[in-house]
């Protein structure tokens, strides 16, 4: 029975979308502060703070797309 899978689920349909969008808005978040970064002459700093807007988006994608 290789194609037989269990799957459980954490949250429901509306859990995953609020985590889908909430992931979306963090990820370009992160572009935006590397875009200024880039841009304006930033400092580099400002790419060690953009890895937490990309880290929590990208959980949140991975999470709505696990539905864990």
């Amino acid at each position: 029975m290789a194609g037989d899978q269990i799957r459980e689920t954490n949250i429901g349909p509306r859990e995953a979308r609020r985590r889908l969008t909430g992931g979306a808005v963090m990820l370009a978040a992160g572009l935006m502060i590397v875009a200024g970064q880039m841009l304006f002459g930033w400092s580099k700093w400002w790419r060690v703070i953009a890895v937490l807007p990309f880290f929590t988006g990208m959980m949140g994608l991975l999470q709505a797309g696990t539905k864990t």
